[in-house]
């Protein structure tokens, strides 16, 4: 079988990366042809890109200067969410010289865009397509209701999914993305958009990595149960530690983007009510990285360290000294790539008790699931782990069982496979 994985990014810096690379390496390792396509954005992970030549520009929206002298790139670049022209020319010239049979989309919006679903359209080339956030039913994607404004009101999870069902009208009162009025209505407009011209209407099948997801989407997206499937994200064997750790560690880890959406001010503050000897690092980059920096300088701890990106190497061995992980997210949490990280490596987490961090984490048996932007219950739950170290290695090899158990490749491709085989069928079938 050929198949073309599609993503915006090839980039090592984001779980909708690495999902799209792993199955990408899975298909590979079992006989099949798998070809990447992406934003010409790097540095690219560490696998054969024998087309890199072939993917369109990267806009990198944050830098576009607001003067007269750059209108024509602004609004050529502000056109790219709504329908990529240069994304879909190439990836039409990347068809023709490939001709798969199938092509798995992964994170398109707002960067490739839509637009190349068309083109498959247009050669009778059958889809699927992976959901990794809640894009399809929230123009900001967070499913967060105000989700910058003041602490009283900050990270209420959009329950009633009221673009999906009053209007994208919603995110413009509430200011749902970056509390910006302006933000908020240019993701409304491309959400409209997307939604009007049916866009998505022409993909067979889609993929959640969680159940949780999928009930959002079915829900707000009125995409019908059968063209929905559940299949979680997988590691490679050689995430999984032999045995679990039969030592405590002696710091808290955080992985992931450095946004608020994620939480990771709300753990700095936890930090405060622990112990001096208990230290933090924090793995991984984003535009709060200075805001979250002075954050822990004003708390006078020394021990709160900012690693940046690591290689899967250098993070298992971080992963591997920590008491837990900490996932104190305020969004809809697709998934929550680093909790089955740390599973894999024998560590308990604590999660916010959403999305997809639900179905991952057992409460009280692979690690705690607390109350989104709950401070005393993130205090609470770390300060159980640091007193009750039995406790924290006994649910550790624990996650380590079930990571093995429920997670492993394998799984992951024989599901993938039968959705492919599947979708080629119904193609075939007048």
């Amino acid at each position: 079988m050929k198949i073309v994985m599609v993503n915006n990014f090839l980039t090592p810096h984001g779980g909708a990366e690495f999902s799209t690379v792993s199955t990408h390496a899975l298909l590979l390792c079992h006989g099949h042809e798998s070809v990447l396509f992406g934003c010409n954005r790097q540095p690219y992970f560490d696998v054969p890109l024998p087309h890199q030549a072939d993917f369109p520009s990267y806009t990198r929206y944050e830098d576009l200067h607001l003067s007269v002298n750059h209108l024509g790139y602004n609004l050529k670049a502000a056109f790219k969410p709504f329908w990529n022209l240069e994304a879909k020319s190439r990836f039409d010239y990347f068809l023709d010289c490939i001709q798969p049979d199938l092509v798995h989309f992964n994170s398109i919006f707002w960067h490739l865009s839509p637009s190349l679903i068309q083109s498959c359209t247009q050669r009778n080339i059958p889809s699927v397509m992976t959901l990794h956030d809640s894009r399809l039913v929230c123009p900001a994607g967070t499913l967060l209701r105000g989700a910058h404004k003041s602490a009283a009101t900050a990270g209420h999870y959009c329950v009633d999914l009221l673009c999906s069902t009053r209007g994208v009208g919603q995110a413009l009162h509430h200011r749902c993305y970056d509390d910006s009025l302006a933000k908020s209505a240019f993701v409304a407009l491309e959400f409209q958009f997307r939604k009007m011209h049916r866009q998505l209407n022409v993909v067979s099948h889609f993929i959640c990595p969680s159940q949780a997801l999928a009930d959002v989407i079915q829900t707000g997206g009125r995409i019908e149960a059968h063209r929905l499937h559940v299949i979680a994200n997988a590691l490679s064997d050689d995430w999984f530690v032999p045995t679990p750790a039969t030592t405590a560690g002696d710091y808290f880890l955080f992985v992931g983007r450095l946004s608020r959406e994620k939480g990771c001010h709300l753990l700095i503050d936890a930090m405060a009510s622990l112990p001096p000897s208990i230290g933090l690092k924090i793995v991984g980059d984003g535009e709060q990285r200075t805001a979250l920096e002075a954050q822990a300088n004003a708390l006078g701890r020394t021990n709160i360290e900012f690693l940046g990106h690591l290689p899967p190497q250098h993070l298992k061995t971080v992963y591997g000294g920590a008491i837990a992980l900490v996932l104190p997210c305020l969004w809809f949490e697709a998934f929550g790539r680093v909790l089955l990280e740390s599973m894999a490596c024998g560590r308990p987490a604590i999660a916010s008790a959403i999305g997809g961090c639900t179905e991952i984490i057992q409460h009280e048996k692979t690690g705690l699931l607390i109350t989104p932007n709950h401070h005393d219950e993130l205090v609470c739950a770390m300060r159980r782990l640091v007193e009750n170290p039995d406790e924290a290695l006994q649910w550790g090899s624990q996650a380590l069982e079930r990571s093995k158990r429920e997670y492993h490749a394998t799984l992951c491709y024989q599901k993938h496979l039968a959705l492919y085989e599947q979708t080629l069928s119904e193609a075939k079938t007048p």
